[in-house]
């Protein structure tokens, strides 16, 4: 019984760290591309949201196929 709770522990533990890790990529991406001169006088809050939503869409993405991958497997 602890054993098996402690394997379902570590596995959602891992799957944390994952997605911790593909979120800061994404962040770092986002922030970190390169982009045009003027471009970076604009705020993270309007760079998030006006130039980079595709990286938070992807991100959207990879987090629907965890939950669906994480219901039916």
């Amino acid at each position: 019984m602890f054993l098996r709770r402690s394997i379902q522990s570590f596995s959602m533990r891992k799957y944390l760290i994952i997605d911790s890790l593909v979120y800061i990529i994404i962040l770092y991406l986002s922030f970190y591309s390169k982009i045009n001169k003027g471009f970076m006088e604009i705020s993270i809050f309007n760079r998030l949201l006006i130039r980079h939503n595709t990286y938070f869409k992807t991100f959207l993405f990879y987090l629907w196929v965890r939950i669906f991958y994480l219901n039916y497997n």
